[in-house]
């Protein structure tokens, strides 16, 4: 199981700038995680005893992170572009929880729960900000862009067995994928006397794109024998 609470921030903060060619800010950010759980559970009665079996896998990966560009309270002219852009990619690649419980006597009871938890919320932002009468002049575009480039689950598996056997015999078995991508996803250029001038384009952008791939597997099998003349 994991979480993962990472930063990535590119910033001119205070500052006056002049390029002869473009300005660059970024922050980007890349997250990859592999998680699996695995759990089981061996019960046996023997003579007029019972018996009762119960496991639970569960495993848990959640993103909560920060990407973060940002132009503030500066003054910057380009020959060519101003880029502010802030990126996010979140993949699980791959999370598995297993689980097995196997139980055996005169009643037997087993019971087996599976659970997947992915939890995606980052935030990534791109801005111009300014509280004073900065201008920001490009030759050729303004782009301020947000992107969250990924948030991909795939090859989520959670998979549950459970076996019960004997003369009074009660299996059951449960699984649970939960999976939330929650992305805050901001462009934004703000201020009463920022100035912004581009011989081409201004662009404010803020984008996103998201894909899951999941599998689910339950098992459970109950056997009662008696044994009588």
């Amino acid at each position: 199981d994991g979480q993962h609470k990472n930063k990535a921030v590119g910033r001119i903060e205070d500052s006056t700038i002049n390029a002869g060619g473009d300005v660059i800010v970024r922050g980007d950010l890349t997250q990859v995680a592999t998680t699996e759980g695995y759990a089981g559970s061996l019960a046996v009665g023997i003579s007029i005893g019972g018996a009762v079996a119960a496991a639970g896998a569960e495993s848990t990966t959640k993103f909560s992170s920060h990407s973060d560009a940002a132009i503030i309270d500066s003054s910057v002219t380009a020959a060519g572009d101003v880029i502010v852009q802030s990126t996010s990619s979140s993949l699980v690649d791959g999370a598995d929880a297993v689980g097995a419980s196997l139980s055996g006597g005169v009643v037997a009871v087993s019971i087996g729960v599976a659970m997947v938890v992915i939890d995606i919320e980052n935030k990534v932002e791109a801005r111009i900000e300014s509280s004073g009468t900065d201008t920001v002049t490009a030759g050729d575009d303004v782009v301020v862009k947000a992107d969250v480039t990924r948030a991909e689950v795939r090859d989520l598996e959670a998979v549950m067995a459970s076996v019960s056997i004997g003369g009074v015999a009660l299996a059951g078995g449960g699984l649970g994928l939960d999976v939330e991508v929650d992305n805050d996803v901001d462009a934004l250029i703000s201020g009463a006397n920022l100035t912004v001038n581009a011989t081409d384009d201004v662009s404010v952008i803020a984008e996103e794109d998201a894909d899951l791939r999941a599998t689910a597997v339950a098992t459970s099998l109950a056997v009662g024998l008696s044994v009588g003349g």
